[in-house]
């Protein structure tokens, strides 16, 4: 009834799966060669890049189809309330950083009392033993950083573990808020780029292209011109308006 022991043991020694750790599958999500140039080109220049931009604007979507296209593998970490405090989210990184080595729950030590008083030197430590372990090229995408509250002590430690990260390794940070202060010493470097946010708008062709998903392929191009003009490329915007079209609830977009 509950199965052999040889089944349940294999059954234990799955990997868990924490979504917050994976990218997102978005069936909807059109390609954007032009974005992922200027990542590839921000990237290089500035090793961090930190797109700030409202909701539905597409930066997690941008991420997400960026990753899939990259040769390299890559670490996802979508932030939540939770690793506002530093154990968890050390935790988490830990995890993630498993999905791509399997020596990392040895090497990577959990936030214990012990470095209670410490806590710079253990994530200098935590963060170049990462680095370590990634190799490159690799790239580290942080996911939903508006989630973290202001006073959140993650701020200065993250801030300080991504110094500790080797050039080599690339850093993305998607928020609806600009950089807290702990990263003015990144920005005053030079490692940390902002990506603007006015390049997450649809163009007239990524319209076209998105209306494409619904089974609109026969619009005008006056049609799609008005789609974009209405929703003056937001993203959410337009798959909003597509999906009620597709359902019916409208003649046409």
């Amino acid at each position: 009834m509950g199965g052999s022991p040889k089944t349940k043991k294999k059954a234990a020694a799955r990997p868990v799966v924490i979504a917050k750790l994976h990218a997102p599958r978005l069936a909807s999500a059109i390609p954007r060669a032009r974005l992922f140039k200027r990542l590839d080109t921000d990237l290089r220049r500035g090793r961090i890049v930190w797109v700030t931009a409202p909701a539905g604007a597409g930066k997690t979507t941008l991420a997400a189809g960026y990753t899939a296209a990259c040769t390299s593998k890559h670490l996802w970490f979508q932030f939540d309330p939770r690793d506002a405090d530093p154990a968890t989210f050390f935790y988490y990184l830990r995890e993630a950083a498993a999905q791509i080595s399997s020596r990392a729950r040895r090497v990577l030590p959990l936030l214990t009392p012990e470095y209670a008083f410490g806590l710079g030197t253990y994530t200098r430590n935590f963060f170049e033993q990462l680095g370590a372990l990634l190799k490159s090229p690799r790239l580290l995408v942080f996911d939903n950083y508006h989630e973290l509250p202001d006073d959140a002590p993650v701020h200065a430690l993250l801030a300080e573990g991504l110094q500790a990260l080797p050039e080599s390794i690339n850093v993305l940070v998607l928020s609806r808020n600009d950089p807290p202060p702990a990263f003015a010493g990144l920005q005053a470097g030079r490692r940390l780029a902002a990506f603007d946010a006015s390049l997450l708008a649809l163009t007239l062709p990524e319209t076209r292209a998105l209306a494409r998903r619904y089974r609109f392929a026969r619009l005008t191009p006056e049609v799609i011109a008005s789609l974009r003009d209405r929703t003056r490329g937001w993203t959410a915007g337009a798959i909003l308006i597509l999906e009620e079209a597709a359902e019916g609830h409208v003649v046409a977009p």
